[in-house]
């Protein structure tokens, strides 16, 4: 039963440090400013542009994490990298919402970090209020509809349980 289970940590460390070296590949260049928004995106073409036009006015860093798109995203993405608007990460083999927002929080070169959906359900306007609390001291700023004020129609209320970040950076999440 030991061996049995060293093998099992044998062969997920390899699957860890294959997803390491085989998924990922990056685009642009990725700036240091005082906030990075890492936006993870799977089919988000449509929605992308409006997104990033919205973001870029306010001088951050955008960091895309994309999860195969088969819609145009990629390339997209890959042409606004290429103009210096954001940077990209292209993850292949491998999907999720959680583990997208997880690399790309890893590779923000950034003091604050920003988690938004590319569907333009969270407002890029709200971000200078968020990075203000930031900066005020707070470790965590969480934008909710179920605050008072907020509000959502449809959805199911749930609890998120946040990862431990061990690089000491300031994270809001919409």
């Amino acid at each position: 039963m030991k061996s049995l289970l060293i093998s099992l940590l044998f062969i997920l460390c390899l699957a860890s440090i294959n997803f390491r070296s085989n998924v990922l590949e990056r685009y642009g260049d990725f700036k240091d400013s005082e906030l990075c928004v890492v936006v993870p995106t799977r089919n988000e073409a449509e929605n992308l542009p409006v997104l990033v036009e919205r973001i870029l006015p306010y001088g951050y860093s955008i960091i895309v994490v994309d999860d195969e798109s088969t819609d145009g995203t990629f390339e997209l993405a890959k042409r606004l990298a290429e103009e210096g608007k954001i940077s990209l990460i292209e993850r292949r083999g491998v999907r999720g919402l959680g583990s997208a927002i997880r690399v790309g929080i890893e590779n923000a070169p950034c003091k604050f970090v920003a988690v938004m959906d590319a569907d333009l359900q969270h407002p890029p306007e709200a971000l200078p209020v968020f990075l203000e609390k930031l900066r005020a001291g707070c470790d965590i700023v969480v934008g909710s509809r179920y605050t008072k004020g907020g509000r959502i129609v449809g959805w199911p209320l749930c609890g998120i349980k946040l990862p431990s970040l061990s690089r000491s950076r300031k994270l809001f999440i919409f």
